[in-house]
């Protein structure tokens, strides 16, 4: 087990509630000790999102959690009150891998809210890609002709009516945000791209994900930094922050370490830049990583309030004068000290299968920033 995974997995452990059998919404350190968060909608997703991590780190070696268990204290105490279609992708495809029996079950109620292509494009591109990826999975390990069937409308709704022929990325929906795309929505975009293509071998969805992931490599920063928000029709970006270390060291693994694996030119560059920024090579050149104790901040932002509302607004004056957005002055600029649990979710899902870019994986980098 690498060092960035074991730290990850002790963080964790930190951060979650033996009653609730949930992971926190948010976590700070104060004097050293996690103090966290359970009171948000999200720690529902965050406890998925932990548990897909979890789950493919427990195939090969042992972690502190029963992701069995897990699942089912879920499913008893909190899926009533979590009907996320995304989160149900996330479930969908944790069902899957365990082969639990309440499988069937969320699938059809997926299938109920997605065989319609008008419910379908009525959500954000996060909650059609989660789904997906939910579906693919439990498609391939099935078999079922109504599970590929869906697998293959689902796909079809992400790259023909959410994608941009033109710059090939995605918009977030058809709400007021709709041309906008975060980047996490990319990520979740070309994760289920990816997906589906490795899973059911199909060379149409494999060259259109390279070719999607070719595109998303511009977006990438002088410092390995990814911006927040873009214009999905032009590919600009709209506004830079936050910047979220889990974009750096995790989430953008998600399409770019399965590029690596297939040959695409120039994301083995874009990985170690990426991660890098997290240890100093970044606008205010600070390390996002302690040692000890091990936590990782969550972003660098602009230091005023309203920060979401002044982000849109930016992006729409950017939008109308057609222009890409500049970087503030790192005066203007602060660390968000807390950490999220699914960024640590996503860190364990990436990474607990690979053994390359030790420097990384093995916090070497955050020895020298020490």
């Amino acid at each position: 087990m690498t060092k960035l995974v074991e730290k990850s997995l002790d963080l964790l452990e930190n951060m979650f509630d033996e009653k609730s059998k949930l992971f926190s919404y948010s976590t700070v350190l104060q004097e050293g000790k996690c103090v966290n968060d359970f009171s948000h909608q999200g720690k529902f997703r965050y406890t998925l999102n932990v548990i897909v991590g979890l789950e493919e780190a427990g195939r090969s070696r042992s972690v502190p959690w029963d992701c069995v268990e897990l699942v089912e204290s879920y499913l008893q105490d909190h899926l009533l009150r979590d009907e996320n279609i995304g989160n149900r992708g996330l479930l969908l495809h944790i069902l899957s891998t365990l082969d639990q029996r309440e499988v069937k079950e969320i699938f059809k109620w997926l299938r109920d809210r997605l065989v319609q292509r008008s419910d379908a494009l009525a959500l954000s591109i996060q909650d059609v890609a989660w789904a997906s990826f939910g579906i693919t999975t439990y498609a391939e390990k099935s078999g079922d002709g109504e599970a590929v069937d869906l697998a293959e409308r689902v796909i079809a709704y992400l790259h023909e009516d959410f994608m941009n022929s033109v710059t090939m990325l995605p918009r977030h929906d058809s709400g007021l945000r709709g041309g906008f795309v975060a980047f996490g929505g990319i990520s979740y975009f070309l994760m289920a791209l990816g997906h589906f293509a490795k899973l059911f071998d199909d060379s149409h969805v494999r060259g259109l994900f390279t070719e999607a992931v070719g595109r998303a490599l511009v977006l990438q920063g002088e410092n390995g930094e990814w911006p927040w928000f873009i214009d999905s029709a032009t590919g600009r970006v709209m506004d830079w922050y936050q910047i979220y270390s889990v974009h750096q060291d995790s989430m953008a693994m998600l399409f770019l370490l399965p590029a690596l694996d297939s040959g695409v030119e120039g994301v083995e560059t874009a990985i170690t830049k990426s991660y890098q920024w997290l240890f100093g090579r970044n606008q205010l050149q600070r390390p996002m990583v302690s040692e000890s104790p091990f936590f990782i901040f969550r972003s660098i932002r602009r230091d005023h309030s309203l920060e979401r509302m002044r982000r849109l607004a930016r992006s729409f004056v950017n939008k109308g004068l057609g222009r890409n957005a500049v970087r503030g002055s790192p005066g203007a600029l602060v660390i968000n000290p807390e950490c999220r649990s699914y960024h640590l979710g996503w860190i364990i899902y990436v990474w607990t299968n690979r053994d390359d870019f030790s420097d990384f994986t093995e916090l070497r980098l955050a020895a020298v920033q020490q």
